[in-house]
């Protein structure tokens, strides 16, 4: 399954990057720089989304915001961060 959130990533005073997730409670990412940070946003959102389809498989995954209706603020950036997510149970 293809899955895609938005991602707010802003530049931490020590040059370093982080994305955080708004739909995700607790999922965010982290780089030395703005690339890194969403090469591992995209590493993480298929982790959390994986993590909570293994937990059940009734699970309601969060709604995605509409990116066009989020206002960052000054310094954020916002990207949609998309994963193809694979459970254990895949065939694939």
């Amino acid at each position: 399954m293809f899955i895609a959130y938005p991602c707010v990533f802003k530049e931490l005073p020590d040059g370093t990057w982080r994305g955080d997730f708004p739909d995700l409670e607790g999922c965010y990412a982290d780089g030395p720089c703005f690339n890194d940070a969403i090469e591992d946003a995209i590493e993480q959102v298929r982790l959390w989304v994986r993590a909570r389809l293994e937990e059940d498989d009734d699970v309601n995954l969060p709604g995605v915001t509409d990116i066009e209706l989020m206002k960052p603020a000054e310094g954020e950036v916002i990207r949609m961060i998309g994963a193809t997510v694979y459970t254990t149970d895949s065939p694939y």
